[in-house]
């Protein structure tokens, strides 16, 4: 027999690099690099979490992702068809009367809710308001629902929550970060309907979104720490404050000027040292996309660097080809990959 052709097929998004950036700091050049190289490697049919272990389309790890996207290419026909998929996967979150899709590991709350941001953000950039009007009924559905298991103290508490991949406590929790992106969704939401001339539903959102933020400023601030409890459980406030849940609230515009300058320190103090055991740190490189960001909206571009600096230069150093998906290359034994978006770190504030 004989051979008469033969080929290759492209598994990748063939994304084109155009924006760029440049400083006299070699180090956060290649850093900056190395977050569009993660973001290849971890763009197929839809976003991926990694090319390596499930391969998922997971919603908290998109936000990143499409934030990379904006930052180098601006192609966003991959976050449309993302979207399109979590109504697939989410379908009971999205539609009455659907049910759990067979297969579908659970839902972590907060990241059905991150789908909206980025929801906006597409429509934002595109001006396509035909997949607005289309996909914005599953969303408004989906929030509606979450609010109406508000409790007397205007807080969800819900089974699970991701947050950050820390100790921070996860089950049956009425969570600071969880209610910040609530309340942001929420705010997206009443954007959306203000396109899409729904002037009734972006007052409702609207409302919504103040009534979520009061809850949390009255429930979970600590007016002695100057930080946020992460969360309530069993309706006692955790004595526990990890940067994210502090962080958030800022990053949204959710905080005062005087809240602002606290958490600014607190979060200085906090990143000096975050810890040295892998998913015991204080952050991770998933939560620190919203505590870099957050830093940077409050004018904390130091401290952000330095936290850069000393947490994704050993990225570089050890193998300078993709980014991990913890402060560790598993080289202690910790399950995580090498290659995962999530950490490929852009500054936010900018896209909010």
């Amino acid at each position: 027999f004989s051979i008469l052709k033969t080929g290759v097929v492209r598994q990748i998004y063939p994304f084109e690099l155009i924006g760029d950036f440049q400083c006299s700091d070699r180090l956060f050049n290649e850093i900056w690099h190395l977050g569009y190289r993660t973001l290849l490697v971890c763009s197929e049919d839809s976003y991926t979490d990694t090319p390596f272990r499930e391969r998922g389309l997971y919603a908290g790890d998109a936000l990143p992702e499409f934030a990379i996207t904006l930052a180098t290419s601006g192609d966003t026909r991959l976050m449309k068809r993302s979207i399109m998929l979590f109504h697939d996967k989410y379908q009971q979150a999205f539609f009455p009367g659907k049910s759990k899709v067979e297969g579908e590991p659970g839902t972590l709350s907060e990241f059905i809710q991150i789908t909206t941001e980025y929801f906006r953000w597409y429509v934002d950039r595109t001006g396509d308001l035909d997949f607005a009007e289309k996909y914005y009924p599953g969303y408004k559905y989906m929030l509606e629902q979450n609010l109406l298991n508000r409790d007397e103290d205007g807080l969800v508490e819900k089974p699970r929550v991701f947050v950050e991949w820390t100790k921070i406590e996860k089950s049956d929790v009425k969570n600071t970060a969880f209610h910040m992106h609530f309340a942001r969704s929420c705010k997206s939401m009443a954007l959306l309907a203000e396109k899409l001339n729904k002037t009734e539903d972006a007052e409702f959102f609207r409302k919504a979104e103040q009534e979520l933020v009061e809850a949390v400023m009255e429930e979970l601030w600590n007016e002695d720490k100057k930080a946020f409890h992460d969360s309530k459980k069993d309706g006692k406030l955790l004595d526990s404050y990890y940067p994210i849940s502090s962080a958030i609230p800022m990053l949204y515009g959710y905080t005062t000027n005087e809240q602002n300058e606290y958490i600014g320190a607190y979060l200085e103090k906090e990143l000096e040292d975050i810890g040295n055991i892998t998913r015991q740190r204080r952050a991770t490189p998933y939560g620190g996309f919203y505590v870099i960001g957050a830093l940077y909206k409050n004018e904390q571009a130091g401290v952000a660097e330095r936290f850069i600096r000393k947490y994704w230069s050993p990225m570089i150093y050890r193998h300078n080809d993709t980014a991990w998906e913890n402060f560790g290359d598993g080289s202690d034994g910790v399950q995580g990959t090498l290659s995962h978006a999530w950490s490929g770190n852009r500054e936010l504030a900018p896209l909010l």
